[in-house]
């Protein structure tokens, strides 16, 4: 009984053999379920313009994914190593200090730099990809943008509050006759716009 058990046969493979789904004929129902299949489209043809069928749709790719820290920073890194040597740490040092930064702490450290380094090493990454984009580059141009205009609207923001915060002013108590004092020190001062308080 072991034996059997062990070694398959003649009618087990037949059988294996018979699972396979028949061949279909190419009848009148294939070929309605062929056209059911694909889209309709318009075609204009002329003046006139034709109900056809389109292509078959096809599978949308796969969505791609994102390249990691490593991959942005060997990019950047290759690229900026294949310029001179003296024009990059002189014309490209935005772009060399947002590398340092992306290396070190990833997109959080990048994300606390100031907007002007910021906009100036998307600009030098812009130039960097005029002569051969890569996606990877391109990842890093559109991060690099959504950044950049993140830090923008902090900068704005804290120029806003740094103006709504009013001046501060010193206020002390002081005697009549020292105010008195205060103001014929100030008479000769003022401008001619401004009267004077006394006639």
């Amino acid at each position: 009984m072991s034996d059997l058990a062990k070694s398959p046969s003649k009618t087990d493979a037949v059988v294996t053999k018979e699972r396979r789904a028949p061949q279909g004929r190419s009848g009148p129902w294939r070929w309605l379920r062929g056209l059911l299949g694909r889209p309709v489209v318009l075609e204009r043809r002329g003046m006139q313009l034709h109900v056809v069928l389109g292509e078959r749709r096809q599978e949308a790719p796969a969505a791609r994914r994102s390249p990691t820290l490593q991959e942005l920073s060997d990019e950047l890194r290759g690229r900026l190593l294949a310029q001179d040597t003296n024009h990059a740490a002189r014309v490209m040092r935005h772009l060399v200090f947002v590398h340092d930064e992306l290396s070190r702490k990833g997109w959080r450290g990048v994300e606390l730099l100031p907007a002007a380094v910021l906009g100036k090493a998307l600009v030098q990454t812009q130039m960097l990809a005029t002569s051969a984009s890569t996606p990877v580059l391109q990842h890093l141009i559109d991060r690099l943008a959504q950044v950049h205009a993140a830090a923008q609207l902090r900068d704005e923001r804290k120029a806003q509050l740094q103006a709504e915060v009013p001046a501060r002013v010193e206020v002390t108590e002081t005697t009549h006759e020292e105010f008195e004092q205060t103001e014929r020190s100030w008479v000769g001062v003022a401008p001619a716009a401004i009267p004077s308080r006394r006639p």
